[in-house]
């Protein structure tokens, strides 16, 4: 089930994703994962403190901006706080940017590697 428009996933790898979490009650807790990412009051955001630690640090953020799950406003706030981050928005890719765009993220993932490297 490809999320984006730009490239679907392979049967293989669409069935490796569902593997891992066969049934509805496997995945309930993938969900709440999701929930605790998009709501910034969750206390896992109230320690951004500890994140900005990764400030000094290159930063890449490879973003498919077609993702029903984690909307580009969570990207923004990514951005946020990491303002010096290379960020790469993937218009027509979806939530798997390593399968579903696979051709547009290398390139650029080379390139960031070569600039910090």
């Amino acid at each position: 089930m490809p999320w984006g428009k730009h490239a679907a996933l392979t049967k293989e790898k669409h069935k490796a994703y569902q593997s891992a979490f066969r049934s509805r009650d496997e995945r309930y807790g993938l969900l709440a994962f999701r929930d605790v990412l998009l709501d910034f009051s969750q206390p896992c955001w109230r320690m951004k403190h500890e994140l900005l630690k990764l400030t000094s640090l290159p930063i890449y953020l490879a973003w498919g901006m077609k993702d029903p799950l984690i909307s580009p406003r969570n990207l923004d706030r990514w951005i946020s706080m990491f303002p010096n981050a290379k960020v790469s928005r993937f218009e027509k890719v979806g939530h798997f940017v390593a399968d579903e765009g696979e051709d547009l993220l290398a390139p650029e993932l080379l390139s960031f590697l070569q600039q910090v490297c």
